[in-house]
């Protein structure tokens, strides 16, 4: 019984991300959603789940939801092709859905036992790069899709 009132932490030493890259914010994924589509979230969804150090098994669930969205995307685009742009960008926030969703437990881990010295915009890499990057390849990919339809 006295054991259920000690401190379950107290021996509990934080990850050092020292030579590590540090994750992206969850939450801002879904400005590469909307902007790029399915594939490019899921892009940055699988990259941020290693950064997280998330169990391999939740990576392939990340890149099914990820699969699925880019299908459907296609589908949709292909049955109405004036709206290609704005069905990629709906496609892609409803994938970002369940990535965040997968990711909040590991994002607020490693948040809270990383590092106590680190204010919250230190804790985090910018997704400004990567993020344009995929947006920018999402939107190639889309304009292939949507030209061929």
């Amino acid at each position: 019984m006295s054991g259920l009132l000690q401190p379950t932490l107290q021996d509990h030493v934080p990850r050092t991300y020292e030579g590590r890259s540090r994750p992206w914010r969850t939450g801002s994924q879904i400005y590469v959603a909307i902007l790029g589509g399915p594939v490019a979230v899921t892009v940055i969804a699988l990259l941020n789940a290693r950064r997280l150090r998330m169990p391999r098994s939740k990576e392939l669930v990340i890149a099914a939801v990820g699969i699925v969205a880019t299908l459907a995307a296609i589908a949709v685009i292909l049955a109405a092709p004036g709206e290609g742009r704005v069905l990629a960008g709906l496609m892609g926030a409803v994938a970002a859905g369940p990535f965040y969703l997968l990711m909040r437990s590991y994002d607020r881990a490693y948040f809270s036992f990383t590092n106590d010295d680190l204010s919250e915009d230190e804790a985090y890499e910018s997704l400004w790069g990567p993020g344009i990057a995929a947006v920018i390849g999402g939107l190639i990919l889309t304009a292939a899709v949507v030209g061929a339809a």
